[in-house]
């Protein structure tokens, strides 16, 4: 016949024309390409009219043809080419017997079954997965036996396709062993601990398989078995290249505990993995093992992670300590470098070699040991880590040169300081300083003009440690610095010059705006027992900053200074804050007694003039008003006795002082700082007020102290100040509400969490922390949304404070309204408590009676791979995914939770459970549901409805079988008439 000719845009035009005539045609053109293209075309169309064509084709003389023809046969599904594609199965080309089983596959004749039998002994593995998987496709028993042998194949593919075609098969396992064996192939790891018992050579065989989780489960089954054959195979899967392996060996080695496996464990501390290691030495542990010798002892220690025991092994332990400081995690590292800091001059030489370590981390940490050792052996290998590429460890290098205090690192540290990065030229001068080099002292005094401000500061400690005079008038510069901390910097550095050139500086640092410095000058002063600094310091006892009362109150203590009067002695005790010593010695009495004698007004220095015992500017007739709005505050009290019997200043003292406005800013900053310490509730009504001072300081002060008096009446007026424009009012208000925690807070701290400022809102999120509260909780799972990253960080960590209280009401968030409530409700929970607890507690919600929960729990649960482990808990996922035939293939499993469901809020849920109910319920059934009715009334009256109507299905359905069992004859006489 002659050919004919096509194109391959002739074949495209054919089949989209579906021109099966035409196509059956171009199965005789002389190109090959055409008729594979017009073979494929006729495999899609599936037409039969083209079945004999392509039979025709498989005897073509391409073998790619003739497998394309095998694949259409097998798409079209007719089995009039079965007989025909067989002797394809024999066809030397690898690529046509596959197609060949393939296609009698899919057309499922049983004619095929020997010889695709055949097919399982093809070297082939591909060829065996496909012969394997058309013999379950056809379904013919006598394919049972050779399937049956594959379950026990060396690749784990060729096993789970076995089980899959022989359960096509109808094949059922015959003997526990079988049982597990199927198990096994389908990789069903709970069956197969299930049957575990008769498969011990099973799973020892199974610890030399190709795919690694196979291992590990046979040896987490074996562990289980506690089976004594395994201990030696173990030992061996000890030493698996996978981590996993090699860990569940010993986990299964400590569950045996037998004396073989004892010296199995004890291989295990040689182990390369960390956690194998770790469990072997648990478990020695726990079977009261003892090293036999000095290397067991110390692979033990390191185990064990007992840093403590291998520093008192001195050199022996420090091996052990380098080598795990290379091996751990940087998080691990710091015990590690601690310990080899405690052994000293013994780690020197391991540790100058682990500066050549290609892990940064190593040997920055390396370094820093070495500074602390301060060993002259590491001075060259230091030199040379100053030029190191990490910035850490040329810095630390330098660092330890400083430490160690040897003059050949002078010139190095010189040249680092004019070549390096502003890290290194920071820590260079440091090293420099401390070095005390001549050679230096240029270096260091051109460091002070240097561009970054952190080596400018490094510079002034440097002339702090090098105590030379020349350093002086640079220092004398930077003291008069607009920045305040190059002026904390300076003061620290010439604390070590000499007093008479440096103490009028440190008098006057007293003054500096700065709180900070002049504490560290009150410091200064203290120690070198300044008694020309005795007044100032005296006049600090007034100073706004509590740090700076205690360390002026410090200072005159070593100095010696003893109050000469009773007012100098309370202004001292308070500026050491020693409220008790205060009410032991009656320095504050009670402002009803009546005084013994009139006696002048004690005041603190710099009050003179404007004591608070003055009239009020307003006039006799407001402080009357005043006295009687104050009531329980007792404060009214003053215009009765505004001094103590022995003239000091009494709460009345304070109040007076907080309230007139033209009393001494700083007196009135005092006052609502002490109203709170003294601790005593008639203070609260005038810090109140106090929360609307124009002075902001004041308001942030008030709002502190009535936290500390923690009395319920301020609540009102602190919600009113988280509306402050100032923002250390709102925090310090919010402090005293965390402190109040009062029912009515949430609310308002809520509304605040919305506030445009990120730092408010950052506030707001940080107390709502304070609050077990669901609404608080909402809050905070929105707030995880904020675009401000920081603002996210406060609400986790308020979350996690939380953790307890919102864990366990998970269902409540998890059915609220918000999806971004729900959301954020799992992702945090897995965050803060990891996977395996989360899914712990989401798990029994599955059982929820509300479908959106269920819903929700679903999603994370599959999102975190979780598997059933319970019996009822896969008829639980089911019921949550609505697929009621698997619910109902389950039988008596699912019956709890099917009765649960009957109870959900949704209808299509309740219909569901009604149905399978009905279907798989018996006797037992109606009793358990009866018992759930019984509970009380808190069920929902649908459930009850719905309760009601599976019992009597039930029995309906069960009377219709004893009907039908009775037969004809049992008829009762109303019936046969």
């Amino acid at each position: 016949m002659k050919s004919l000719r096509f194109s391959i845009a002739d074949i495209t035009r054919l089949n989209s024309k579906k021109d099966i005539s035409g196509l059956i045609a171009a199965l005789r053109d002389d190109e090959k390409d055409v008729r594979w293209m017009a073979v494929g075309a006729l495999g899609e169309l599936r037409d039969s009219e083209s079945v004999e064509p392509l039979i025709c084709t498989l005897s073509d003389p391409d073998p790619d043809v003739r497998w394309k023809a095998a694949e259409a046969l097998g798409s079209i599904g007719d089995s009039r080419a079965t007989e025909a594609i067989i002797p394809l199965l024999s066809d030397p080309d690898g690529t046509a017997r596959l197609q060949a089983i393939w296609a009698l596959g899919k057309i499922r004749d049983p004619r095929a079954t020997t010889q695709i039998v055949d097919c399982l002994s093809d070297t082939d593995h591909d060829i065996n997965i496909a012969a394997i998987w058309a013999l379950g496709m056809i379904g013919d028993r006598r394919a049972i036996a050779a399937l049956r042998e594959k379950l026990l194949d060396r690749h784990s593919g060729i096993r789970a396709k076995a089980a899959e075609s022989l359960e096509a098969c109808g094949w059922k396992p015959y003997d526990l062993r079988e049982k597990g064996v199927f198990a096994f192939a389908k990789r069903d790891w709970k069956e197969v601990s299930r049957y575990s018992r008769p498969l011990t050579d099973v799973l020892i065989w199974a610890l030399t398989d190709e795919y690694f989780d196979v291992r590990m489960y046979a040896a987490r089954i074996l562990g289980e078995m506690r089976s004594r054959y395994a201990v030696l195979h173990l030992q061996q899967a000890l030493d698996d290249p996978v981590e996993a392996v090699s860990y569940e060996a010993a986990a299964a080695l400590a569950e045996i505990g037998d004396r073989r496996s004892v010296r199995a464990l004890v291989h295990g501390l040689e182990n390369s993995f960390l956690s194998t290691r770790k469990v072997a030495a648990g478990a020695l542990g726990r079977l009261k093992w003892k090293p036999k010798n000095l290397h067991q002892r110390i692979l033990f220690m390191s185990a064990k992670d007992d840093w403590l025991g291998l520093v008192r092994l001195k050199r022996h332990g420090v091996g052990p300590l380098t080598r795990e400081l290379q091996e751990r995690q940087a998080g691990e590292r710091a015990k590690i470098a601690k310990a080899l800091k405690i052994i000293g001059r013994f780690a020197t030489d391991p540790l100058i070699q682990l500066l050549k370590n290609p892990d940064p981390d190593v040997r920055w940490r390396a370094a820093s040991i070495l500074a602390d050792i301060r060993d002259r052996r590491a001075v060259g290998q230091l030199i040379a880590a100053l030029e190191d590429t990490d910035e850490r460890v040329a810095s630390s290098a330098a660092i330890a040169l400083g430490e160690i205090g040897d003059d050949a690192a002078v010139d190095p540290l010189i040249r680092a300081f004019k070549t390096g990065n502003a890290d290194l030229r920071k820590y260079s001068i440091t090293a420099l300083g401390k070095l005390r080099s001549e050679r230096s002292f240029s270096t260091i005094i051109a460091a002070s003009n240097d561009e970054h401000a952190e080596v400018r500061l490094n510079t002034i400690q440097a002339m702090g440690s090098i105590r030379d005079t020349r350093m002086l008038p640079v220092l004398f510069s930077f003291f008069r610095d607009p920045d305040p901390a190059f002026r904390l910097q300076t003061v620290r550095a010439l604390g070590s010059y000499p007093q008479d050139r440096t103490t009028d500086l440190f008098i006057q640092a007293l003054s500096d705006p700065d709180a900070e410095i002049r504490r560290e000058a009150a410091d200064v002063l203290g120690k070198r027992r300044a008694g020309a600094a005795i007044q100032p310091l005296t006049a600090l006892f007034e100073d706004q900053d509590t740090g700076v009362r205690l360390s002026a109150a410090a200072a005159l203590d070593v100095i010696g200074w003893k109050p000469a009067n009773a007012g100098e002695q309370l202004a001292y005790l308070i500026a050491k804050e020693d409220w008790k010593e205060i009410r032991r010695l009656g320095l504050l009495k009670n402002p009803t007694r009546k005084p013994q004698a009139s006696v002048p007004l004690l005041v603190p220095e710099g009050m003179h003039g404007r004591s608070p015992g003055k009239p009020d500017p307003a006039g006799p007739g407001k402080a009357e008003s005043d006295e009687k709005a104050e009531g329980e505050t007792g404060s009214g009290a003053w215009n009765k006795s505004h001094a103590t019997d022995d003239g000091v200043p009494d709460l009345g003292f304070f109040v007076k002082a907080l309230t007139d406005s033209h009393t001494d800013p700083a007196i009135r900053l005092k006052a609502a700082e002490t109203l709170g310490k003294l601790g005593d509730l008639r203070g609260v009504q005038p810090l109140i007020n106090a929360l609307a001072d124009p002075d902001a300081e004041i308001r942030w002060r008030a709002a502190l102290s009535l936290g500390m008096l923690g009395d319920q009446r301020a609540f009102g007026a602190l919600v009113v100040a988280l509306d402050d424009p100032i923002f250390e009012v709102k925090r310090r208000a919010a402090e005293s509400i965390a402190v109040l925690r009062p029912n009515g807070a949430v609310r308002p701290l809520c509304e605040l969490a919305s506030s445009p400022d990120p730092g408010t809102r950052s506030l707001a999120i940080e107390t709502l922390g304070k609050f077990e509260c669901d609404e608080a909780v909402r809050t905070l799972l929105s707030a995880l949304e904020d675009a401000d990253p920081d603002v996210k960080s406060v609400a986790l960590s308020s979350l996690l404070t939380l953790i307890d209280y919102w864990a366990s009401r998970m269902a409540v968030f998890l059915k609220d309204e918000n999806p971004i409530i729900r959301r954020n409700a799992v992702g945090t929970l897995q965050t803060l408590l990891g996977e395996e607890e989360a899914v712990s507690r989401l798990v029994p919600l599955l059982r929820s009676g509300s479908f959106s929960i269920r819903r929700e729990v679903l999603c994370a649960l599959e999102e975190s791979g979780w598997q059933p482990q319970l019996p009822e808990e896969p008829a639980a996922a089911l019921i949550a995914e609505r697929k009621w035939d698997e619910v109902a293939a389950l039988g008596k499993e699912a019956t709890g939770p099917l009765i649960d469901a009957l109870f959900d809020t949704d209808r299509e849920i309740q219909d569901g459970a009604i149905a399978a109910l009905e279907k798989i319920g018996d006797g037992e059934t109606v009793q358990r549901i009866k018992m759930v009715l019984r509970r009380g009334n808190d069920l929902p009256i649908k459930g009850v409805y719905a309760a009601m109507k599976v019992v009597s299905l039930i029995g309906e359905r069960e009377r219709r079988v004893v009907e039908g069992e009775g037969g004809e004859h049992d008829l009762p006489p109303s019936a046969e008439s």
